[in-house]
């Protein structure tokens, strides 16, 4: 058997952008994840000033090994909206209940142990008494002590960031 490699030329071009392209196919195997994300969200805004409550599910699968991620978080959230016809806001969100579950192999592991924190920032146009908005929202949680039955603990946090942008429709009185 005899293999020749290409030192020069336009062999050793094809052959250096076979292998790129062959690293990069294997790069986007490694990280297309299942992913599906949700966020329901309600607020009072009273003068400018906002308290509100977000419910965050997210749940992914990896495609490289068989291991599913999900967490069901629940945010308070605080804002201040400027203007009036035009709207401005921007909030925090600080996360005080939820449960995360991580499935391998045969074992599922769960923790409803949450911290972290968030920003959202949105724009609004107010019709009559309807309200237009668009809104970024990004939330980083941590999950500690993730358990499996008989108390066996998996070791390691669960650490979580979403970012989503959303549309929709709220009423101004």
């Amino acid at each position: 058997i005899n293999i020749s490699v290409a030192k020069k030329g336009s062999k050793l071009k094809v052959i250096n952008q076979a292998i790129k392209n062959a690293k990069d196919s294997l790069n986007r195997k490694l990280y297309e994840n299942q992913s599906s994300a949700e966020i329901h969200s309600q607020s009072v805004i009273y003068d400018g000033f906002g308290i509100g409550e977000s419910k965050l599910k997210f749940k992914t699968r990896s495609a490289q090994y068989p291991i599913t991620y999900e967490s069901e978080t629940t945010t308070r959230d605080f804002s201040y909206t400027f203007g009036e016809d035009w709207t401005l806001t921007l909030g925090a969100s600080l996360p005080y209940s939820g449960n995360a579950k991580v499935r391998f192999l045969e074992h599922t592991y769960q923790s409803d142990q949450v911290t972290g924190g968030g920003y959202f920032v949105g724009m609004g146009l107010r019709i009559s008494i309807f309200e237009v908005l668009l809104r970024k929202t990004s939330l980083e949680t941590t999950y500690k002590d993730l358990t499996r039955s008989g108390g066996v603990q998996l070791g390691n946090d669960l650490k979580m960031k979403m970012e989503r942008y959303l549309f929709g429709f709220g009423l101004s009185f």
